[in-house]
């Protein structure tokens, strides 16, 4: 049995005000080409397939075009998406009936039965090959810790019998406990300083039973000390803070199917993240390392300046047209952060209600100032941030 483990596409997303569907594209044109070549039983799809809950047209049709040139690259394959933190968990799996008549199935919500009881067998994506189940993958879409279905008082303990539920069932439905996989999009182990405000859950809530788990929600690809646990990571990179290597993962069960053999398929990026410097320089060092640059290969750049007393929104207007009908796009400047230490006097404390009281771009202002060493936010910044503030609230209103 071979499985292709991906997760995190974000579609839809930007850097900036710069569309990235062609990048998106670049990703897709390499994951067809992977599973041509590869000839898979199952993808697996874990979590956050859109950047956001409401994604643009444009964002929903590169998800329908690129999951039929999936199925079309390989007829027979099971491809299994579930729901992450960034989707909306109904809206994603609107059309699951419609999907399953290409054997794709979407998991986005836990569902109930008018007991109020999880059902169960709903998760449990049985695998065939030539009439007969030979697998199955056991399905967690995101949900908040708390909210985790169950009646034990941890959110570890739900979940982890949750799992063994599910495995049991797989079990009695396949007849053995051969090829049980499993896809969720969550915090494990030592991850929760990377997401920040979640609580990690140990990799001892996954049923012994389960051979390969597949997960989603860390954007850098990570082992978690157990090969046969891992995050697949993002396939581009989002951020100036993901300029590692991106992947997805081949899983393939050896024919006693008691060993796994697990191999990295590195993705290119179309533009790369590039930091042009990593020791910060001056702004009249950097316009000249910009001047100098080759403007005809694609990517995103950014650079570290020195406090040396010229302000950012100068230096970045000047870079900006430097750049602009260039191959590169250009993003931003960032002051280096060993000049970023206030004092108490300097910070400014409010309390939970103060805080969703208060207006975004007022908290936008003094993020700003408080991260670029107390200068303002410049005012064609705080316009487009307005903008943004207004666009979002009309779309959510219709």
């Amino acid at each position: 049995m071979k499985i292709i483990h991906t997760a995190d596409w974000h579609l839809g997303h930007k850097i900036l005000d710069f569309d990235r569907e062609d990048e998106f594209v670049f990703f897709f044109d390499q994951l067809v080409e992977l599973v041509q070549s590869e000839h898979p039983d199952v993808l697996i799809v874990a979590g956050d397939v859109f950047d956001r809950s409401m994604p643009h047209l444009d964002a929903q049709r590169l998800y329908n075009d690129n999951m039929k040139r999936l199925h079309q690259a390989c007829s027979t394959m099971t491809i299994v998406v579930i729901a992450g933190n960034h989707d909306s968990r109904q809206r994603l799996e609107l059309l699951d009936d419609l999907w399953q008549m290409v054997n794709v199935h979407v998991i986005g919500t836990y569902q109930r039965d008018d007991d109020g009881k999880v059902l169960l067998e709903r998760h449990l994506i049985p695998i065939f090959i030539d009439n007969k189940q030979i697998g199955s993958i056991i399905a967690l879409p995101y949900c908040f810790t708390n909210n985790i279905p169950g009646e034990a008082p941890t959110a570890e303990e739900r979940l982890q019998i949750l799992i063994k539920k599910m495995t049991d069932i797989a079990v009695q439905s396949q007849g053995n406990a051969d090829n049980i996989f499993c896809v969720g999009h969550m915090t494990i182990d030592g991850k929760m300083n990377e997401i920040g405000y979640e609580e990690a859950l140990p990799t001892s809530v996954f049923d012994k039973r389960i051979k390969y788990v597949a997960l989603g929600h860390i954007h850098n690809y990570n082992y978690l000390g157990k090969e046969h646990i891992q995050y697949a990571g993002s396939p581009i990179a989002l951020s100036f803070d993901e300029t590692f290597t991106h992947r997805v993962v081949v899983i393939e069960t050896t024919n006693d199917n008691n060993n796994l053999i697990i191999r990295d398929h590195e993705i290119k990026q179309l533009r790369p993240m590039i930091i042009a410097n990593s020791t910060p320089m001056s702004a009249d060092e950097i316009l000249q390392m910009a001047k100098d640059m080759d403007k005809s290969s694609p990517m995103y750049l950014k650079f570290i300046k020195a406090n040396d007393g010229i302000t950012v929104s100068n230096l970045h207007t000047t870079l900006q047209m430097l750049f602009d009908d260039s191959e590169v796009r250009y993003c931003n400047v960032e002051l280096e952060k060993s000049h970023s230490i206030k004092s108490k006097e300097d910070k400014i404390e409010v309390d939970y209600e103060s805080f969703c009281e208060e207006k975004p771009i007022n908290i936008a202002k003094r993020y700003y100032k408080e991260k670029y060493n107390g200068l303002d936010m410049p005012s064609e910044l705080q316009t487009r941030f307005i903008q943004i503030i207004n666009e979002i609230e009309e779309e959510e209103r219709q």
